[in-house]
């Protein structure tokens, strides 16, 4: 109890995976039995012991897509920071985490758009995904123009996320 699971956002309206670094991994223990696949049909136990969940950890394998994290709105006044950041989450054909994945974050460079806080480019930052698999940019600023934009979210050898923002 008290203990972060360290789970990702549902994936597919189907599963949470376990992050790399989660205490759910191997912690079922040797004696309590469990199902013989896990919610994907993937074989149980991975490393001998079941983990904690319907879902079985494993190391995640090239990542195959980049998935929204979900987020309320992403809309601000002009000059105003946006009170939630854009997060994609890395994942293998699995629905593994995959961890260490360059992830693009891009704004317009003109019109209504958004600075990205602490970027070397004010409209582009490059973040690696973590361990929970997830690419967090740093704060984005809205500039002070009012309207609509897309902010893309990109990763070598997949489709692009895209981001509706507004100031």
């Amino acid at each position: 109890m008290g203990v972060d699971p360290q789970i990702s956002a549902l994936i597919d309206n189907r599963h949470h995976a376990l992050a790399a670094t989660s205490p759910a991994i191997d912690a079922l223990g040797a004696q309590i039995p469990c199902p013989s696949m896990d919610i994907r049909g993937i074989d149980r136990p991975v490393h001998g012991i079941c983990d904690i969940g319907a879902f079985e950890y494993q190391p995640a394998g090239p990542v195959e897509r980049l998935l929204p994290v979900p987020a309320p709105a992403f809309v601000t006044a002009p000059d105003m920071q946006f009170p939630y950041l854009t997060e994609v989450t890395a994942v293998d054909a699995l629905g593994n985490l995959a961890q260490g994945v360059p992830v693009t974050f891009t704004a317009p460079d003109s019109g209504a758009s958004a600075v990205l806080v602490k970027s070397t480019t004010p409209h582009t930052v490059s973040v690696s995904s973590g361990a929970d698999g997830v690419a967090r940019p740093p704060l984005l600023l809205a500039n002070s123009i009012f309207g609509s934009y897309t902010l893309s979210a990109t990763a070598e050898g997949v489709a692009p996320v895209d981001f509706t923002l507004g100031n």
